[in-house]
């Protein structure tokens, strides 16, 4: 599925929208929309064979930050792109149900 603007998931997922949203979800929002809401903003991330969550911010070699569990990252993304009255239509929903697979390369599957 192909979304051909993203303005409007950019707009609704802005962390401004969400008072308390930590930092790290800020950052990794931010890299799988392509938006950047923090800095430095997370380059690409990765998950482990143990599935583990990493990522590599902007001017790191490596991937030094651990984000956690994917299972807790998945759970939390579809709570967040499911969240009642955000502004997304359906296909916008089911885009970003899909774009984790895409953004994160897995080396636990």
């Amino acid at each position: 599925m192909l979304v051909e603007n993203n303005d409007n998931i950019k707009r609704a997922l802005n962390p401004t929208r969400f008072p308390g949203m930590p930092t790290k979800l800020m950052a990794i929002v931010g890299y799988i929309i392509e938006a950047k809401f923090t800095q430095p903003p997370i380059k690409e991330m990765i998950v482990t064979s143990d599935g583990i969550l990493l990522a590599r911010v902007e001017g790191d070699i490596g991937y030094n930050d651990v984000i956690g569990s994917v299972d807790d990252f998945k759970r939390n993304w579809n709570m967040l792109i499911h969240y009642q009255n955000i502004g997304l239509s359906q296909d916008e929903i089911k885009y970003l149900e899909q774009l984790p697979s895409v953004m994160i390369r897995n080396y636990g599957e």
